[in-house]
């Protein structure tokens, strides 16, 4: 997966190796008898002679001053973007922690398993991002994003190559953008690289409001995890009973709105919670005559628990969907 193998990376590596193809360098100018122009040069190609160093540290004055301008520029397109994505990313943050929840588990050795999650962030980005920021904020960050990397090949070709072809190199560089420049479709490289920025930046928003939520969230242990999705039902306008305890059946609370009454299993689960929650859900229905049966996680399912949930008509929720859960659309 791309994203994978450049997430922890910086997205543009830069230029370290000079161009092929230089013109010849500068070369010291011949001797003249007593001619008096010892700091003279002269180019390899070219009779008029030209003060060497005079003229470089003209060119290189230049080349950092266009620098220092468009990496101003640069980092305002850079924070335009990254407040594009992230107005994406609070918009679907529910969601998006859902599936953080979901999805990073610990393999046999306590590490963190994030391939699914890496998934749920490219999909994210392919359907969300590159559809909902407009194609200008791209297309101004690429165009500085761009100039920076050629500015920095002009500055490797300025240590050896022709004065002329160095400004001409510089004077393309600095040209104006066309004026349908922010509204030109992307190509494959552009793609990529907004592909790679936009995915670390709902990566790094995403675990940075996800820290806040889960210290809200592991701050309870069972008990008062029960005790929150009660609270959190009841500012719904459910009217709620918590059951929970050796004789509870299976339901820790129940909930009635609008005819519905649905039994509750809470739990509180470091990792995915199996089956056996969601039999013990559907045993409480019928226990305690409720129409509706739920499983409330914050660790999400396994597959077999969502298989279960299908054949036995248990719904499944993260504990980021109880104050939306609705039982009208619960109807068999």
């Amino acid at each position: 997966m791309k994203f994978i193998r450049g997430i922890w990376q910086s997205i543009r590596p830069r230029a370290v190796e000079k161009p092929s193809g230089q013109q010849p360098p500068l070369v010291p100018e011949q001797s003249h008898g007593n001619s008096g122009q010892e700091g003279a040069t002269v180019r390899a190609d070219e009779s008029t002679p030209v003060l060497a160093s005079d003229r470089a540290a003209d060119l290189r004055g230049r080349i950092k001053a266009a620098r220092k301008s468009v990496e101003a520029v640069h980092a305002a397109n850079t924070a335009e973007l990254e407040r594009a994505v992230r107005e994406c990313t609070i918009a679907h943050q529910a969601a998006l922690h859902r599936l953080r929840r979901q999805t990073v588990t610990l393999d046999e050795f306590g590490k963190p398993e994030v391939k699914a999650w890496i998934e749920a962030i490219e999909r994210f980005v392919e359907r969300v991002v590159l559809q909902d920021v407009p194609m200008p904020v791209f297309n101004r960050w690429l165009r500085t994003d761009a100039t920076l990397l050629n500015l920095e090949q002009v500055a490797i070709q300025a240590r050896g190559a022709h004065a002329e072809s160095t400004e001409r190199a510089l004077a393309k560089c600095m040209r104006p953008p066309r004026s349908d420049a922010d509204s030109i479709p992307l190509g494959p490289i552009g793609k990529s690289l907004i592909w790679n920025r936009a995915c670390e930046q709902v990566f790094r928003s995403v675990e940075e409001t996800f820290a806040d939520s889960e210290q809200e969230i592991e701050a309870f242990d069972g008990p008062s995890f029960e005790g929150m999705c009660a609270q959190i039902l009841a500012s719904r306008g459910w009217s709620v009973r918590c059951v929970g305890g050796s004789g509870d059946q299976g339901a820790d609370v129940l909930a009635e709105r609008d005819g519905c009454r649905c039994a509750f299993q809470c739990k509180f689960y470091s990792k995915p919670v199996g089956n056996d929650a969601v039999q013990e859900a559907a045993s409480a229905r019928a226990y305690h005559e409720c129409t509706h049966a739920a499983v409330v996680s914050k660790s999400g399912f396994t597959k077999s628990a969502q298989r279960a949930a299908q054949a036995n008509w248990v719904v499944l929720l993260d504990v980021s969907q109880l104050g939306e859960f609705d039982p009208s659309q619960l109807e068999r």
